[in-house]
């Protein structure tokens, strides 16, 4: 029962990195896009400026914080939950992630920008 217990730990830690690597990317690219956005001198889609706005607030952390605690109390109660709780807590980090790309990208789209070409090399 010990090795199992440590095999779920293993992978909740996995996860929690995982998020945590996730949440910090969104964080990040919304103060890169956000002092982009700003040089435009426009208004920014409802969108975009929700999500700056929620990681502005500490939003990313705090998933990044919720997913570590529902782990861990998935661990302590019930180990033999943490590969389903797992599932749900990366489910829920990767529709942030499409969330977070689908706001930044939607002021380029808006601008008519669809498919951009590639860069000459």
């Amino acid at each position: 029962m010990a090795t199992k217990r440590w095999v779920f730990a293993s992978v909740a830690l996995v996860v929690v990195i995982l998020v945590g690597v996730a949440m910090l990317a969104v964080a990040v690219a919304a103060r890169v896009f956000a002092q982009t956005y700003s040089a435009f001198g426009s208004d920014l889609p409802a969108l975009t400026a929700l999500t700056i706005d929620l990681s502005r607030a500490g939003i990313p952390w705090l998933g990044a914080m919720s997913a570590t605690v529902v782990l861990g109390y998935a661990i302590v109660r019930q180990p033999t939950w943490v590969p389903a709780v797992s599932d749900v807590v990366l489910a829920f980090a990767v529709l942030g992630l499409a969330f977070a790309l689908l706001a930044f990208v939607e002021p380029i789209v808006l601008c008519g920008n669809y498919w951009p070409a590639w860069p000459a090399r």
